[in-house]
């Protein structure tokens, strides 16, 4: 609550409460909750943007007719972890997006006001990630490039780590796995188009071949005909 107004942070699809609610653990809960029953022990959570993210996201949402503030993101990412993804591809420049977590980045603090014109700081112990695909030149300068501590790159996988996310992703989506499916994929369809190992292709793959199944009413497998066909669905020829 800030000058009597509330401000809602727990977020039921966000935040996961550190203990389940049953009754082998109510002892428990009583020693470690907070003696404000208002705040509840969770997990770190881990909050993820994408494109659709702008600045106006990035403040307080007053609900006229709840009369009560959601807050934005990085509020609920506070002791987390707050994912930036597809940077570059906001109609918000990528640059202005950056140059808001310049202050909370270096002093640790972020600056939020109410409807009323009234601010505040609130605490800022979040570790932000930014992705994206496109050159860092091409996102931002020099200057705050190095206040990004870590860059990693994440280039294309090898063959068996390829292979090791196809599997997890078949029992994800209760596709039966199949290496000489996943053989297939790789030789036919990905050494001879010249299509990079990304990780991320084994998911968007499996799940077109598991969309087809479903609308066909069949049972999805690693066959050569869903494969190519999830293949040329997902990397749109002309």
């Amino acid at each position: 609550m800030v000058d009597n107004e509330v401000i809602q942070v727990f977020d039921p699809l966000t935040h996961t409460p550190a203990l389940p609610l049953n009754e082998g653990v109510i002892l428990e809960l009583d020693r470690r909750k907070s003696c404000d029953n208002r705040w509840i022990l969770c997990h770190r959570p881990v909050i993820k943007t994408g494109g659709e993210l702008s600045l106006s996201m990035l403040d307080l949402d007053f609900d006229e007719s709840a009369r009560f503030y959601q807050a934005p993101p990085q509020v609920k990412a506070n002791n987390g972890l707050l994912i930036i993804d597809d940077l570059g591809r906001q109609l918000t420049p990528a640059i202005d997006i950056m140059n808001r977590w310049i202050v909370p980045l270096d002093r640790h603090v972020d600056y939020l006001a109410l409807h009323t014109g009234k601010k505040f700081i609130l605490p800022f112990d979040v570790i932000v990630v930014f992705s994206t695909n496109m050159p860092p030149s091409k996102l931002a300068d020099d200057a705050f490039l190095r206040r990004l501590g870590y860059k990693i790159y994440v280039g294309p996988l090898d063959e068996g780590e390829y292979r090791a996310i196809a599997r997890q992703v078949c029992d994800e989506l209760q596709i039966p796995y199949d290496e000489e499916g996943i053989s297939y994929l790789l030789r036919e369809l990905h050494y001879k188009t010249g299509k990079p190992l990304f990780a991320c292709i084994p998911r968007d793959i499996l799940e077109q071949v598991r969309d087809i199944a479903r609308y066909e009413g069949i049972e999805p497998r690693l066959s050569e005909e869903l494969l190519d066909w999830a293949w040329n669905n997902y990397f749109t020829h002309d």
